[in-house]
């Protein structure tokens, strides 16, 4: 039998707290180093979805109004951003009550997942790495108000931290009527450079500039009288060059830049307006420092779109 004096108490304790402190310790430290992992900064993971219903043109929204036991296809894009490898991704799919995922279409790259669960473990991305899914869906609900909406979300995760959302809506309207998706058209106007059509640029005297605006039918719907006005350059030191107007690669029969006409696009048409403006070498040019152009796009049945690209001067 263990005998102690006071003195020997006294030294047993401070074993047993130093004991224990020290594993205290090492659970914090771990716990501490688990939260560090978990709390790091998110990786720069981009996400676009969108559904379409089943049978027309390719074109997902994230808003689109459905009837009741209709199909949808919702296709979702994941891609890294990040200049390294992101790992522990998976998938997270939100289904709504009123929606009902088609068994065996849910796909990744192609593949299909055996898996009937909504979340999916997904392979390791590269940068600029990507990952497509795509799955089908009935609607089950019904509203003949077209008061019933139900939202799709669905989330990309890294590990414990969601690096990426999106949602789709979806109006309810009737039960048997067929509903179309409104007529939508795409609208992009900007320099033309080596990294694309883009909406800032720094030139200086004497510089030629390619202007690109494109438009493009998202919609299953025809679109009628699609007319591009652009604007801006009179009067500012920079003169659009005769003969350079072009649509989808062929000279128009005007030159006005005021009054582009595209005619009537169908589901999925895609128009391209390319013209070159010169910088005339004015020395009150470089004065001005910012030179504005316009670029706006009117159609039957579609909101007017307003686009601008900004010359920075000298």
């Amino acid at each position: 039998m263990l005998k102690l004096n006071s003195s020997g108490i006294t030294h047993f304790l401070a074993l047993a707290l130093l004991v224990v402190g020290a594993s205290t310790f090492g659970s914090y430290q771990l716990v501490a180093k688990r939260n560090v992992i978990d709390s790091a900064v998110k990786p720069n993971i981009e996400l676009s979805a969108g559904a379409r219903l089943d049978g027309t043109p390719v074109g997902e929204h994230t808003e689109l109004q459905v009837q009741s036991k209709a199909t949808i296809i919702v296709k979702a894009t994941i891609q890294n951003l990040d200049q390294k490898k992101t790992e522990r991704l998976s998938f997270k799919n939100n289904i709504p009550g009123g929606l009902t995922m088609v068994p065996g279409t849910l796909t990744v790259n192609g593949k299909a997942v055996k898996s009937s669960t909504r979340n999916v473990t997904l392979d390791p991305l590269e940068f600029r790495g990507f990952h497509d899914i795509s799955y089908k869906a009935v609607v089950k609900a019904s509203s003949p108000s077209c008061d019933k909406i139900l939202t799709n979300t669905i989330s990309v995760k890294s590990g414990r931290n969601v690096a990426a959302t999106k949602s789709i809506k979806l109006t309810i309207c009737g039960a048997v009527a067929e509903v179309k998706t409104k007529p939508v058209l795409d609208f992009k106007y900007g320099a033309q450079t080596a990294l694309g059509v883009i909406s800032e640029i720094v030139i200086k005297q004497g510089d030629q500039v390619n202007f690109t605006a494109e438009v493009t039918n998202v919609s299953n719907k025809e679109v009628k009288n699609a007319l591009v006005s652009i604007s801006g350059f009179q009067g500012k030191g920079m003169r659009p060059e005769p003969g350079t107007l072009s649509i989808d690669g062929k000279a128009t029969s005007t030159e006005l830049l005021s009054r582009v006409r595209l005619g009537t696009m169908a589901p999925n048409a895609k128009k391209t307006i390319t013209f070159t403006a010169f910088q005339m070498g004015d020395a009150k040019f470089c004065d001005a420092k910012k030179l504005v152009t316009k670029a706006n796009l009117v159609a039957s049945g579609v909101p007017t779109q307003h686009k601008t690209t900004t010359l920075e001067l000298c």
